[in-house]
């Protein structure tokens, strides 16, 4: 096996194969890449006219990829949660790390990904300028003076970083994750890369009230992970992942996370997950019907010993008690 392979997209060639198909597998345009890129999914797919997904999530990377992308007119968006890439723009080398948005703008363009062990998982949106304007609402005039030419017709090269929100986060998430097939799967897509674009619209339409894009501190990546991992605790309340779990979720190791909670929340993710729970546990005891077996198994528990003891432990009360009150 070669320790380097190239891969070379053009958005246009793409846009031509996607006419009569919705999804192109990545193995028809990167040749090869299958013994590379060790991964569930790993597919180009269409969204609507002009705009179209790269869903890339690999389980290791066995060599290091040179990939040219050849944009012409569109913007391109990577939505990156786990690993790096190298973007090689404009003359020179610029590195993203897990949690960011890259958004670039140049009519060629050339990145690296070093090989890894660990999970590569991102997703990339290509789109034509003209529908960031039109259908999502870009406000070019508000943006600051020196980034307003990217999305300004022609092709000004320029490239910037901006960090990956909580709710973009779990969107990217989702995509990744999907198993759906079929009609079902063109329909979800859809529905999260139109999210994905709505939010990160937003996101640079207020950069126009002070926010500078430019790469995020360490002390900001670390405060949207935890903001991250705290949405996903609240979107998984039954199934509550483990600490280790979430905190490769979202690129953080074990000791990290656990500070940046506490800096953030007065409390370790363990204890944050279990009063959200327990919280849930006692609204649904005050306001609804159902049986406690019933709510302690919504709440994440599995034992209804052991949701007694932790509720009595939080409130000062047993479930029974509560509901008797």
């Amino acid at each position: 096996m070669k320790s380097h392979y190239r891969y070379t997209v053009d958005l246009y060639d793409l846009e031509s194969g996607l006419k009569a198909r919705s999804d192109i597998p990545a193995s028809v345009l990167l040749k090869n890449s299958d013994n590379i890129l060790i991964g569930n999914f790993h597919e180009f797919r269409k969204i609507d006219f002009g705009i179209f997904l790269h869903n890339q999530n690999f389980d290791r990377m066995n060599a290091l990829v040179h990939y040219r992308l050849i944009r012409r007119n569109f913007v391109s968006f990577q939505f990156l949660l786990n690993g790096s890439v190298n973007f090689i723009d404009l003359g020179r080398s610029v590195r993203s790390n897990g949690g960011t948005v890259r958004v670039t703008v140049n009519f060629n363009g050339f990145s690296e990904t070093p090989p890894r062990e660990e999970a590569f998982r991102a997703v990339s949106i290509y789109i034509e300028k003209e529908k960031l304007v039109d259908e999502f609402g870009l406000d070019v005039m508000a943006l600051p003076e020196h980034v307003r030419p990217m999305f300004m017709s022609g092709t000004v090269p320029q490239t910037v970083e901006l960090q990956l929100g909580p709710a973009s986060w779990l969107a990217v998430e989702d995509l990744i994750k999907s198993k759906f097939v079929g009609l079902l799967r063109e329909q979800y897509f859809r529905a999260k890369a139109v999210e994905l674009l709505t939010l990160t619209v937003a996101s640079l339409n207020t950069t126009a009230r002070g926010l500078q894009l430019v790469a995020a501190s360490a002390v900001e990546r670390h405060r949207q992970a935890v903001e991250a991992a705290a949405l996903i605790y609240r979107r998984e309340l039954m199934r509550p992942p483990s600490i280790d779990e979430i905190a490769q979720r979202v690129g953080l190791n074990r000791n990290t996370l656990t500070d940046a909670f506490r800096e953030r929340f007065d409390e370790t993710p363990a204890e944050h997950s279990r009063r959200l729970r327990l919280n849930l546990a006692r609204q649904q005891l005050v306001e609804s019907e159902r049986r406690i077996s019933e709510i302690s198994i919504a709440c994440g528990y599995t034992s209804q010993a052991a949701f007694t003891r932790a509720f009595l432990q939080q409130f000062g009360v047993t479930p029974s008690s509560l509901r008797r009150a």
